[in-house]
């Protein structure tokens, strides 16, 4: 095959390259901008009705799963749905509002029957100084969570890199338990409920299940099911080791602070919406 030949090959396939079409890169969601407070805050209550959705499509339907959302207008109340409404049936009708003292400002369609020691224990939360980030909360007394809540003041461990990569600001230093003392007297004792909380993400709740926060409703829905499979991963590896009668090799100190300290690792709080400027500006 000549040179010329080959040049002229060569200068072909350079052209065919040069023509394919460019790959086209797909924009990350972004959480929506809204003009008022009220747009945001209908969109919020029906956010809320399909988290019920899904925590119910879970599998948390019947386990004294609870969640609420802070409202944007007045941010010192907040909605959540009744207790006698299974969470796959919850309409945006039939949520309720409280403040954070709570007394029952909007009843839902169906009536406001709620569970008063659960709800104490998010009331308790937003009302804690310095938690103004915590825009939704969701608890649930779930089989994996209980089971694991059952050893006590438990520790959250390292046993392998995903709870430290996937979600650094919550596993990795960022979570804490909750005394059962302490969550049953959520309504006489909310101080209680905010010191032992702090500033943690997560909580496992000693003898009842696990506490996710977060400042939207979509991250606190995803904080708790991965809490919730954390769980069960711990509680498998345990029962492994023991069975085994071999320690387990855990993630390092080191590798843990590291992995936390990862690029991509900390879920930031979303932008700024625009009627979030006009709240402040009113």
């Amino acid at each position: 095959m000549s040179a010329e030949f080959i040049s002229e090959e060569q200068g072909d396939q350079s052209q065919h390259r040069s023509e394919r079409p460019k790959e086209v890169k797909f924009a990350r969601p972004q959480p929506p901008v809204f003009t008022s407070l009220d747009e945001e805050a209908a969109y919020r209550k029906n956010r809320l009705v399909l988290a019920c959705r899904i925590l119910a499509r879970e599998g948390y339907e019947f386990c004294g799963t609870y969640i609420s959302e802070r409202d944007p207008v007045q941010p010192s109340t907040i909605w959540t749905h009744p207790a006698d409404i299974t969470l796959s049936a919850v309409t945006v009708a039939d949520l309720v509002q409280l403040d954070l003292d709570g007394k029952l400002l909007s009843p839902g369609a169906q009536g406001s029957n709620l569970d008063i020691n659960a709800i104490s224990l998010h009331l308790a939360i937003y009302a804690a100084p310095g938690r103004s980030d915590v825009t939704a909360i969701c608890h649930s007394h779930s089989p994996h969570a209980r089971a694991f809540a059952m050893g006590g003041n438990r520790e959250l461990r390292m046993i392998s890199q995903v709870p430290c990569i996937s979600d650094a600001a919550l596993f990795y230093n960022a979570w804490t338990s909750i005394p059962l003392r302490t969550s049953l007297k959520a309504a006489s004792d909310p101080k209680g409920v905010q010191q032992a909380m702090g500033s943690a993400k997560v909580a496992i709740l000693a003898g009842r299940g696990a506490l996710a926060v977060h400042s939207t409703i979509e991250g606190c829905v995803g904080y708790f099911l991965r809490l919730d499979g954390l769980c069960y991963v711990q509680m498998l590896a345990e029962a492994a080791e023991k069975g085994r009668g071999q320690p387990m090799v855990y993630v390092s100190k080191e590798a843990a602070e590291v992995s936390a300290a990862s690029p991509g690792n900390v879920h930031p709080n979303p932008p700024r919406s625009r009627s979030m400027d006009i709240g402040a500006a009113s």
